[in-house]
């Protein structure tokens, strides 16, 4: 039971962040002036699914790889118990470069 609450919140939430989203863009970048980590994402994917992989990479160079580390994170909790250390790990390491990318060359 305590799984699907913590699962029902955290799809709530998501769906409170979307709907955000189309009043007010980016709160991110909105509210302090410069781009998140995820910035460029939708715009990378609308423009590889219309065949322009040069211009998706162009806006987001992590693309690619961010939906994976999305459901891995997702999903983290039926990883074995030695496990989750592990890829929390992965997760900050992935975390940094795309943090660093947008925040000081973007």
């Amino acid at each position: 039971m305590k799984r699907q609450t913590h699962r029902f919140l955290m799809f709530s939430f998501a769906f409170f962040l979307l709907t955000l989203l189309l009043f007010i863009g980016c709160p991110f970048c909105r509210f302090l002036s410069f781009s998140c980590p995820g910035c460029g994402l939708t715009r990378a994917w609308l423009a590889f699914f219309r065949g322009n992989v040069s211009q998706a990479f162009q806006y987001h160079p992590f693309f690619l790889i961010a939906p994976i580390f999305i459901i891995l994170y997702i999903f983290r909790d039926h990883a074995p118990n030695r496990r989750v250390w592990l890829l929390d790990i992965v997760l900050f390491v992935f975390a940094i470069p795309m943090a660093v990318y947008h925040i000081l060359i973007r």
